[in-house]
């Protein structure tokens, strides 16, 4: 996958989770509830895709963060779908 990089299968999860939720940013709360994990190992994990530049993030309140597939991630996306 990507140039010989190959993805987790928690990855490929969270990877589908963002790419086929209605809306074109998510929460990590939205994502937990999706794939069924605890918000923080939700957030956790989007923090290490961000780390690895598949998501990037915003923060939009006191204690809101939204997320969304990068470039990179949205070809991750259609590789993975292929």
């Amino acid at each position: 996958m990507m140039g010989g990089v190959e993805y987790r299968e928690s990855d490929v999860r969270y990877i589908k989770a963002i790419a086929t939720h209605p809306d074109p940013v998510v929460t990590a709360p939205e994502i937990a509830e999706a794939i069924d994990v605890s918000q923080q190992a939700a957030y956790d994990r989007l923090s290490n895709l961000e780390s690895r530049g598949l998501v990037k993030s915003k923060q939009v309140g006191a204690r809101a963060r939204i997320w969304w597939l990068t470039t990179t991630g949205r070809e991750v996306y259609a590789e993975i779908i292929s």
